[in-house]
Protein backbone atom coordinates (compact mmCIF):
# COMPACT_ATOMS: atom_id res chain seq x y z
CA UNK A 1 0.00 0.00 0.00
CA UNK A 2 1.35 3.45 -0.67
CA UNK A 3 1.70 6.46 1.41
CA UNK A 4 -0.63 8.26 -0.89
CA UNK A 5 -3.52 5.73 0.18
CA UNK A 6 -2.52 5.38 3.73
CA UNK A 7 -2.91 9.03 4.50
CA UNK A 8 -6.30 8.38 2.78
CA UNK A 9 -5.81 10.82 0.11
CA UNK A 10 -9.22 11.80 -1.68
CA UNK A 11 -10.04 13.45 -4.72
CA UNK A 12 -12.16 16.34 -5.02
CA UNK A 13 -13.39 17.52 -8.16
CA UNK A 14 -13.98 21.26 -8.70
CA UNK A 15 -16.58 22.95 -10.49
CA UNK A 16 -15.54 23.80 -14.37
CA UNK A 17 -13.65 26.83 -15.07
CA UNK A 18 -13.95 28.39 -18.31
CA UNK A 19 -14.54 24.78 -20.03
CA UNK A 20 -11.50 23.34 -18.15
CA UNK A 21 -12.11 20.11 -15.64
CA UNK A 22 -10.68 20.83 -13.03
CA UNK A 23 -9.31 18.66 -10.05
CA UNK A 24 -7.17 18.53 -6.83
CA UNK A 25 -5.99 16.40 -4.11
CA UNK A 26 -6.44 17.20 -0.20
CA UNK A 27 -5.97 15.08 2.96
CA UNK A 28 -9.31 14.08 4.82
CA UNK A 29 -7.50 15.72 7.89
CA UNK A 30 -6.55 19.51 6.25
CA UNK A 31 -9.54 19.68 3.63
CA UNK A 32 -8.48 23.37 3.05
CA UNK A 33 -4.93 22.74 2.04
CA UNK A 34 -4.77 21.86 -1.41
CA UNK A 35 -1.59 19.04 -2.21
CA UNK A 36 -2.15 19.23 -5.72
CA UNK A 37 -3.99 19.72 -9.13
CA UNK A 38 -4.91 18.81 -12.77
CA UNK A 39 -6.85 20.72 -15.30
CA UNK A 40 -8.13 19.27 -18.76
CA UNK A 41 -9.50 21.04 -21.79
CA UNK A 42 -10.21 20.34 -25.41
CA UNK A 43 -7.65 21.38 -27.92
CA UNK A 44 -6.94 20.37 -31.75
CA UNK A 45 -3.37 19.62 -33.47
CA UNK A 46 -2.78 19.09 -37.32
CA UNK A 47 -1.98 15.31 -37.95
CA UNK A 48 1.65 16.07 -38.46
CA UNK A 49 2.14 17.15 -34.79
CA UNK A 50 1.60 13.55 -34.14
CA UNK A 51 4.46 11.25 -33.61
CA UNK A 52 4.83 7.95 -35.84
CA UNK A 53 4.32 5.60 -33.28
CA UNK A 54 0.88 6.86 -31.77
CA UNK A 55 -0.53 8.00 -35.59
CA UNK A 56 -1.53 3.72 -35.99
CA UNK A 57 -4.17 4.53 -33.09
CA UNK A 58 -5.79 7.65 -34.23
CA UNK A 59 -8.16 8.67 -36.65
CA UNK A 60 -7.02 10.34 -40.18
CA UNK A 61 -8.28 14.14 -40.24
CA UNK A 62 -6.13 17.09 -41.33
CA UNK A 63 -7.02 18.21 -37.29
CA UNK A 64 -7.24 15.82 -34.71
CA UNK A 65 -9.16 16.77 -31.20
CA UNK A 66 -7.20 15.79 -28.29
CA UNK A 67 -7.58 16.98 -24.52
CA UNK A 68 -4.89 18.73 -22.70
CA UNK A 69 -3.65 18.59 -19.40
CA UNK A 70 -2.71 22.35 -18.85
CA UNK A 71 -2.18 22.12 -15.38
CA UNK A 72 -0.74 19.63 -13.02
CA UNK A 73 1.03 20.35 -9.91
CA UNK A 74 2.06 19.07 -6.47
CA UNK A 75 2.72 21.06 -3.43
CA UNK A 76 6.50 21.04 -2.84
CA UNK A 77 6.66 19.73 0.38
CA UNK A 78 4.51 17.01 -0.96
CA UNK A 79 6.44 16.05 -3.79
CA UNK A 80 8.15 12.55 -4.53
CA UNK A 81 4.95 10.46 -1.91
CA UNK A 82 3.31 9.68 -6.01
CA UNK A 83 0.49 12.36 -5.17
CA UNK A 84 1.74 13.32 -9.62
CA UNK A 85 1.02 9.84 -10.48
CA UNK A 86 -1.89 9.53 -8.33
CA UNK A 87 -3.56 12.80 -10.46
CA UNK A 88 -2.31 11.70 -13.16
CA UNK A 89 -4.08 8.83 -13.56
CA UNK A 90 -7.36 10.11 -12.66
CA UNK A 91 -6.65 13.20 -15.45
CA UNK A 92 -6.21 10.11 -17.87
CA UNK A 93 -9.34 8.22 -16.71
CA UNK A 94 -11.49 11.21 -16.62
CA UNK A 95 -9.85 12.02 -20.32
CA UNK A 96 -10.69 8.30 -21.44
CA UNK A 97 -14.05 8.89 -20.02
CA UNK A 98 -15.28 12.02 -21.91
CA UNK A 99 -13.20 11.05 -24.90
CA UNK A 100 -16.32 9.64 -26.96
CA UNK A 101 -18.34 12.86 -26.37
CA UNK A 102 -16.34 15.24 -27.25
CA UNK A 103 -14.62 13.39 -30.04
CA UNK A 104 -10.75 13.10 -28.42
CA UNK A 105 -8.50 10.96 -29.73
CA UNK A 106 -5.39 11.65 -27.54
CA UNK A 107 -3.73 13.31 -24.64
CA UNK A 108 -1.65 15.82 -24.81
CA UNK A 109 0.65 17.47 -21.87
CA UNK A 110 3.32 20.52 -22.66
CA UNK A 111 6.52 19.48 -19.67
CA UNK A 112 7.21 22.44 -18.52
CA UNK A 113 11.32 21.25 -18.08
CA UNK A 114 13.31 17.82 -18.99
CA UNK A 115 12.29 16.75 -15.60
CA UNK A 116 8.44 16.84 -15.82
CA UNK A 117 8.88 15.38 -19.79
CA UNK A 118 10.82 12.44 -17.82
CA UNK A 119 7.68 12.18 -15.37
CA UNK A 120 5.20 11.60 -18.41
CA UNK A 121 7.13 9.85 -20.50
CA UNK A 122 7.79 7.13 -17.48
CA UNK A 123 3.81 7.06 -17.16
CA UNK A 124 3.44 6.22 -21.37
CA UNK A 125 3.44 9.24 -22.75
CA UNK A 126 5.47 9.78 -26.49
CA UNK A 127 7.89 13.06 -26.81
CA UNK A 128 7.96 14.87 -29.90
CA UNK A 129 10.98 16.11 -31.29
CA UNK A 130 12.91 19.01 -30.16
CA UNK A 131 9.94 19.99 -28.07
CA UNK A 132 8.54 19.59 -24.81
CA UNK A 133 5.28 18.36 -25.96
CA UNK A 134 4.38 14.74 -25.07
CA UNK A 135 1.42 12.74 -26.55
CA UNK A 136 -0.61 9.25 -25.35
CA UNK A 137 -3.39 7.97 -28.14
CA UNK A 138 -6.57 7.88 -25.75
CA UNK A 139 -6.39 4.33 -26.35
CA UNK A 140 -3.70 3.57 -24.20
CA UNK A 141 -5.15 6.19 -21.83
CA UNK A 142 -7.90 3.87 -21.39
CA UNK A 143 -6.46 0.88 -20.51
CA UNK A 144 -5.66 2.03 -17.22
CA UNK A 145 -9.02 2.66 -16.38
CA UNK A 146 -9.78 -0.71 -17.26
CA UNK A 147 -7.84 -1.81 -14.29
Amino acid sequence: MTRAVKLHYVLRILLSYKGQSTGCQCRDAEPDRILGYCTLCAMAVSQGEVPEAARKHIPRYPLLSCTLIGRLAVARDQQGQRLGSILLADALQRAFESASTVGSSMVIVDALDEAAAGFYAAHGFVRLPDSLRLVMPMRQAGRGSER
